[in-house]
């Protein structure tokens, strides 16, 4: 029996043998993924640390590329066939401060104020599309715009999704001293689910 620390030839070969596995696993380790192992090993063989990035930088296989892309190919398929729910659906705009609140609020988290539930909402702007009954609504809640709003929004080639809170929005942004024409076109129809 040899000792490895008397003989320097085996303390070379255990060497040797180590820097093979790590040195050279490494590498394969690092180029496998992208079909490159026999390279990455013996690059992190000869190579050390320097093979070791070279690998890491380098591109992958054709072969590997092909595989890839079918894999996104189906990843991009499944996602298109199971969306979430979009964020309108859950979320919806506060009356008030505008801030995003869940759909179902009643009280605004942000601003502390009473918001109406869309349930009621859908019930109060079913009954409130006729002109005549959003123009008595905004002369007897916003009567200095009332007249504007209701010639904007007479003027509207497709109606608001809520057209009392898209007025009393647009009667908001009127008092703030915007362009009526201005804040409209930046008020989306869908206000304030949107």
């Amino acid at each position: 029996m040899t000792n490895v620390e008397s003989d320097p030839t085996s303390f070379l070969m255990l060497f040797v043998l180590i820097w093979v596995i790590v040195g050279g696993g490494i590498g394969a380790a690092i180029g496998s993924p992208k079909g490159r192992g026999g390279v990455g090993f013996f690059l992190g063989l000869f190579l050390g640390f320097i093979g070791w990035i070279i690998v890491a930088v380098i591109e992958p296989s054709g072969e590997q590329r092909l595989i890839r892309a079918a894999e996104l190919a189906q990843v991009m398929q499944t996602s298109q066939t199971n969306q979430p729910p979009s964020k309108s659906s859950v979320d919806r705009a506060c009356p008030w401060c505008a801030e995003p609140i869940k759909a179902a609020a009643v009280i605004c988290r942000f601003c502390d104020r009473d918001v109406p539930p869309l349930a009621n909402l859908d019930s109060l702007n079913a009954a409130s599309t006729d002109l005549d009954e959003l123009s008595d609504w905004l002369r007897n809640t916003y009567p200095r715009w009332a007249k504007e709003a209701i010639d904007i929004f007479s003027s509207l080639p497709n109606p608001p999704v809520y057209p009392k809170e898209w007025l009393g929005e647009l009667c908001l942004r009127l008092g703030n001293g915007s362009d009526g024409k201005a804040a409209a076109s930046r008020i989306s129809l869908a206000f304030p689910e949107s």
